[in-house]
């Protein structure tokens, strides 16, 4: 009796997350093409080549909805400094640089500095507002997967808005990211057409942390950042008048959060309106 109560025990004793376990986690790396052998082979240090690059960032892109299960290991390791180790730190974001290669395609160089080091990221995207001029320095939380001593690839961004520099920074981004929705993604979405299949996972991922922090969150948060951006907005031609921002926040706010996707379709604008607006695009654009 006492053998079964142990096997009952042992069948409903709830399974460990994949890419919690380090087995694991090697494991979908080698699935990925990424034997150890391989990863040996990525440089100490100094610059990483085009084609390695292209297929790390094709890597990144494989294994980031896996961020939060990542981020978990990289804090139960300590801070391995293995090749392709999980990583996770809070950052100092100084510079973004828009690259392009014939393999790898377009992504972001990044020059960020964490734990009194600065550091080399690789990242497919970064938040729009980034590539703005004056915005950054910005702080985020970063997970990625740590190439070498001086380079990271990252895997997912949570902006961590430290000032309020509207109308640089879309009213609705500044204020997702400030409440920990990862943005970056946003960029990978381009406006005045419909979903692309190649879309799909980005849209409902932001789409779905926007939910986990609900609409009335979102309106607080609006309102409270309005008197700031309207003051911003008072030397432009087309200036919003703060009282109707601060009436369309209160009263379509919640509304336009359940509808994302504008009359054109999916788009980082349709998300962005819609913390605040639906039918005012001047307000938030």
């Amino acid at each position: 009796m006492a053998a079964a109560c142990v096997v009952v025990a042992l069948a409903v004793a709830p399974a460990r997350s994949a890419l919690a376990d380090e087995t694991a986690f090697q494991a979908a790396l080698k699935a990925a093409g990424w034997d150890a052998q391989r990863v040996g082979d990525l440089p100490a240090s100094g610059e990483i080549n085009d084609q390695t690059l292209s297929d790390l960032l094709r890597l990144a892109d494989s294994l980031r909805r896996f961020h939060t299960e990542i981020r978990g290991s990289a804090v139960q390791d300590g801070g391995s400094t293995g090749a392709l180790s999980p990583w996770a730190s809070r950052v100092l974001v100084e510079s973004a640089t828009s690259e392009a290669s014939e393999p790898a395609g377009e992504y972001f160089q990044c020059q960020v500095a964490a734990e009194d080091l600065r550091t080399t990221v690789y990242s497919r995207s970064v938040p729009h507002a980034w590539q703005a001029v004056g915005v950054v320095p910005q702080q985020a939380d970063l997970v990625g997967l740590r190439l070498n001593d001086s380079a990271v690839l990252a895997l997912h961004w949570r902006w961590l808005p430290t000032k309020a520099i509207y109308p640089v920074v879309n009213f609705g981004e500044s204020v997702l990211g400030g409440l920990g929705v990862d943005v970056a993604g946003l960029e990978q979405l381009e406006d005045g057409h419909r979903l692309l299949p190649q879309e799909s996972e980005v849209f409902y991922e932001v789409l779905a942390a926007m939910r986990r922090v609900g609409p009335y969150q979102l309106v607080r948060s609006a309102e409270g950042n309005l008197a700031a951006y309207a003051e911003q907005w008072r030397a432009a031609p087309h200036e919003p008048k703060p009282e109707r921002l601060a009436q369309e926040a209160r009263g379509q706010g919640v509304e336009a959060f359940a509808r994302p996707i504008n009359r054109h379709g999916c788009s980082r604008a349709g998300f962005q309106c819609a913390v605040v607006v639906s039918s005012s695009a001047s307000a938030c654009s």
